[in-house]
């Protein structure tokens, strides 16, 4: 019984060791991996262009509520208009 039980804890460290040394091996080879390339920081636009074809589709259907109330006497955009930048058309 003695016997037994010396024999199982050799195993059970063996084990051990192994798991150790294979999770030391994985990690420095991680490691050695990495690499970093740097460059000069410069400033300009970003830009990325998507081509597809299709109907556009809305994703999420949102409902827009205002908890303002009051009238509406002047809407200074014409329908189909694009507006570009903060308080554009604002007066």
């Amino acid at each position: 019984m003695k016997r037994f039980a010396a024999v199982s804890i050799i195993i059970a460290l063996v084990v051990v060791g192994e798991v150790l040394y294979g999770a030391h091996v994985r990690a420095a080879s991680a490691a050695q991996a990495t690499q970093y390339v740097l460059a000069q920081v410069s400033e300009g636009p970003v830009r990325k262009t998507v081509s597809a074809t299709g109907t556009l589709q809305p994703w999420p259907a949102v409902d827009v509520k205002s908890k303002a109330g009051g009238t509406v006497n002047v809407l200074a955009v014409d329908a189909g208009s694009v507006e570009e930048g903060a308080g554009a058309g604002a007066h």
